[in-house]
C-alpha cells in the first residue's frame, strides 16, 4: 500500500487539511509530521500516524518518523516555513520522492533575498536547493510557478 508523508507547520489550517487528507485519500497510508507551537493551535487526534514535535531539534536519527520518511513513497512539505530542515534529518535520499507544497509566504520570501542577514541567506538559499532539486512544486495559484522561476 502507498505511503505519504506530510510534513505540516502547525497553525489555524492544520486541522482542516489533516481531515480533507484523512477523509479523501483512505487508499493509502497517511503519516503527518507535524511542527510548531503545540499549545498555540489545538490539535486533537489519537491517531497512530501523526507524530508532533515544537521543532526540528527533537527528532532524532532515530525517531520512526525518520524511517518512515526514508521508507514512503512520497514526502509532501506542505508550505517550506522551516520544513526544510527535515532534509537533514531524513536524508538527501529523499529528496528525489518530495514535493514542495508552496504558501503565498514561502514564494514571497525569495523576493527579498538582497535585503536579509546572512543568517537568512543561508536559510534562503538552502530552501531554493530543496525546491530545486525536489521532484515537483505544487502551486495553488496558476501564474506562481512561472514566477518562483524568474526568482
Amino acid at each position: 500500500m502507498k505511503q505519504i508523508l506530510f510534513v505540516v507547520h502547525l497553525d489555524k489550517f492544520t486541522n482542516g487539511f489533516y481531515r480533507f487528507i484523512s477523509s479523501n485519500f483512505r487508499n493509502q497510508i497517511n503519516w503527518f509530521l507535524l511542527y510548531g507551537n503545540q499549545r498555540e493551535y489545538d490539535f486533537i487526534t489519537d491517531d497512530e500516524h501523526v507524530f508532533r514535535f515544537n521543532s526540528f531539534r527533537e527528532i532524532s536519527k532515530s525517531n520512526p518518523v525518520v524511517q518512515i520518511a526514508r521508507n514512503c513513497n512520497l514526502v509532501l512539505y506542505s508550505g517550506i516555513f522551516g520544513s526544510e530542515k527535515c532534509l537533514l534529518k531524513f536524508g538527501c535520499s529523499t529528496l528525489k520522492k518530495t514535493y514542495v507544497h508552496l504558501w503565498g509566504g514561502d514564494f514571497y520570501i525569495f523576493r527579498h533575498l538582497k535585503k536579509c542577514g546572512k543568517k537568512e541567506k543561508i536559510n534562503l538559499l538552502f530552501r531554493k536547493y530543496v525546491i530545486e532539486h525536489s521532484a515537483g512544486v505544487i502551486n495553488l495559484i496558476p501564474n506562481e510557478y512561472g514566477e518562483l522561476c524568474k526568482l
